[in-house]
């Protein structure tokens, strides 16, 4: 999530103070996973309707990067989201693991309703794909 203005990224020199003093809702995740992969765009959208909202950050940790933090966190599976709400004893521990797939958004959405237009931001949420190009050798598609 490097580059992105909506998602701040976490490790072990953030992420226990952050945790403690600010409501987070935070993606662990790992590069090489396909489901986190699919996952990515989604959550810089949810990142980006929750950019509005001062009582709620968004953040995500790379566990391949920050194996310590994921280890401490007991996650042991890709991707988990989890929230850690200020004040609370959760916050202090692992957090509350949130659902999976739509269930998600709509947590998401009661978390962070829109409370005005989002800033536009400067990089696009998701890298542009290359189109199939046909194949010269046989008649099928091959990728750029």
């Amino acid at each position: 999530f490097e580059g992105n203005p909506y998602v701040t990224n976490l490790d072990a020199s953030n992420f226990p103070s952050l945790m403690s003093n600010e409501t987070w809702i935070v993606n662990f995740y790992s590069p090489w996973c396909p489901h986190c992969q699919h996952f990515a765009p989604i959550w810089k959208q949810m990142a980006l309707s929750c950019a509005t909202q001062t009582n709620v950050h968004i953040g995500a940790v790379d566990c391949v990067a920050n194996k310590a933090t994921c280890r401490a966190q007991e996650i042991k599976g890709f991707p988990t989201v989890r929230e850690f709400v200020q004040g609370s004893s959760s916050a202090a521990s692992r957090g509350t693991d949130l659902p999976r797939g739509k269930k998600l958004q709509v947590v998401m959405r009661n978390r962070c309703p829109r409370a005005g237009p989002a800033p536009s931001p400067s990089l696009p949420l998701s890298p542009p794909v290359a189109p199939p190009t046909p194949n010269a050798g046989g008649g099928g598609l091959r990728r750029r």
